[in-house]
């Protein structure tokens, strides 16, 4: 996405990468950005990777590779000499902070710390709470899987007209931290919703009670887990939301939106 900042003819960018690229990977991007109307974008981008990469440990982040690397930052030196260059990291962390101070150049994004507390999905949550801004019904900040058995009753007894809870664990990305809970399958909820009248005369109490018994009973089996290459049971992601916490998302029966913008 950074590279759609060469619309504008007076950027140019310098793309740090753990691992060379391919040509036509290259050739496929500028093609694109040609296509768009972006001109002569291959003079405008620097490819750069540090020479050390294959052997520095792949566990450390892609600032520590850079700063580990001589021929690399005095080349990054050279090519932001002169000019209003600024940093746009991934994830802003100490190691970051250290590669912007050795290259006296500003980092977009913010400190670590505020970066660590904000950057999880309950972190932007709680963001969106603040600024008061329409966000699905849900629950955050959860960080234990009674806290989750509990949140889950307290939501369903709620909102029982929501058929299906989305799990999303703090820390994952591409939906790799996903599990849902399928109402219908809760014994409890099974009676309320054979009817609109049974979801007006419903105890929310008696039946977050219900609910949460379900749920300590076997939450294991009624909670799926959608990626199981990365957790193949329901212990590993117990133990996951024990590490790094989850939130909570309703998943409405119908479509009642959609993203759209003024482009």
């Amino acid at each position: 996405p950074r590279l759609c900042d060469l619309a504008d003819d007076k950027v140019e960018i310098v793309l740090l990468s753990p691992l060379p690229y391919e040509n036509e990977a290259l050739h496929y991007y500028y093609s694109m950005l040609q296509a768009a109307g972006v001109r002569a974008p291959e003079s405008r981008v620097v490819v750069l990777v540090p020479e050390n990469n294959k052997r520095l440990p792949g566990h450390m982040s892609l600032a520590k590779h850079v700063l580990c690397s001589a021929r690399l930052m005095r080349a990054l030196a050279a090519v932001v000499r002169g000019k209003a260059a600024y940093i746009v990291p991934g994830v802003v962390g100490p190691e970051e902070q250290m590669l912007a101070a050795r290259l006296n150049l500003p980092i977009l994004g913010p400190e670590p710390r505020v970066a660590l507390a904000l950057g999880t999905k309950s972190g932007a949550k709680s963001i969106v709470e603040a600024a008061d801004a329409v966000a699905p019904v849900g629950a955050h900040n959860i960080r234990s899987v009674g806290d989750l058995y509990g949140a889950l009753a307290r939501l369903v007894a709620e909102y029982p007209e929501y058929p299906r809870w989305l799990v999303k664990l703090d820390t994952e990305h591409s939906s790799r931290g996903h599990a849902f809970l399928d109402v219908r399958k809760l014994a409890a909820v099974e009676e309320v919703l054979k009817s609109p009248d049974a979801i007006e005369l419903q105890d929310p109490e008696r039946l977050a009670t219900e609910v949460a018994r379900e749920l300590d009973e076997g939450g294991g089996k009624r909670i799926k887990v959608l990626n199981a290459h990365v957790y193949p049971d329901w212990a590993a992601y117990s133990r996951a939301i024990e590490s790094v916490g989850c939130c909570i998302e309703a998943v409405p029966a119908d479509v009642v939106g959609g993203v759209t913008a003024n482009v």
